[in-house]
């Protein structure tokens, strides 16, 4: 699917369906690899997108693929229309199996929904780097919640209903994409990007993420309270979350 087709119409391919995945290598920033798409059937059962030759422009698959050109297809969950219950349709890879086995690093930075496009196309400048050091790039879309901490929480994206994680599976050079990050989260400043905290990223949280987390003083205060000693805590938290709240006032 054309890159220019998927963002004008981002919210109609993301409304056709219950959960939307849109994948690229970045090796075309005008193409996205692929696009799919699963719909709920039934109370706990879900299938991909069916009945269409064409959507979008795009041709339909006519069989089961893999987003990473180095991974066997056996590894990601059954396609072509194969019901099947929740915990087996809405993962992107097959039960029991993790992918490289921990030979990648991984990146994520998530935007509000109504920048997201803005945000993904911001991006293209860095296709040539990107490809040159990603196996894949992923943008998924995640419904808001309510938990103080979460990247999706409502209040965090300023009360939007939906967030986009735009996702990079690394190859294991380290040194190259902790060079390559600050640039991805310049072309995201603007679009006040939140990073996963268990995935790579540069950002200062005091200048940057911290100040997103709307309940972030109520959940340090509740952190002082069960957990004075800081027995759950870890040297990431530390440095990056509660000495940093602290300096941030």
């Amino acid at each position: 699917m054309s890159m220019t087709t998927a963002m004008n119409n981002f919210e109609d391919i993301v409304n056709d369906a219950y959960l939307s995945y849109f994948w690229t290598d970045w090796s075309d920033p005008e193409k996205l690899n692929q696009v799919w798409l699963t719909s709920k059937i039934g109370d706990n059962s879900f299938q991909n997108f069916t009945g269409v030759q064409k959507y979008h422009n795009a041709t339909a698959a006519t069989e089961d693929l893999t987003p990473l050109a180095a991974l066997p297809v056996t590894f990601v969950s059954p396609q072509m229309g194969v019901v099947a219950p929740w915990f087996r349709r809405l993962s992107n890879y097959a039960l029991g199996l993790s992918g490289f086995n921990g030979a990648e690093i991984q990146s994520e930075y998530f935007v509000p929904w109504s920048v997201a496009t803005k945000a993904i196309q911001a991006l293209k400048p860095l296709a040539k780097e990107m490809n040159a050091l990603s196996y894949v790039s992923s943008f998924r879309i995640i419904a808001s919640d309510d938990m103080w901490m979460s990247t999706a929480n409502g209040d965090n994206i300023n009360g939007e209903p939906r967030s986009v994680a735009i996702h990079w599976s690394w190859i294991p050079n380290l040194s190259a994409v902790m060079e390559l990050l600050p640039k991805i989260e310049a072309a995201l400043a603007p679009y006040n990007p939140v990073p996963h905290w268990g995935k790579l990223f540069t950002m200062d949280p005091c200048s940057t993420f911290l100040k997103r987390y709307k309940k972030l003083a109520d959940f340090v205060a509740l952190d002082k309270k069960l957990d004075p000693n800081g027995k759950f805590h870890n040297d990431f938290l530390d440095n990056n979350v509660f000495k940093k709240c602290t300096s941030c006032g």
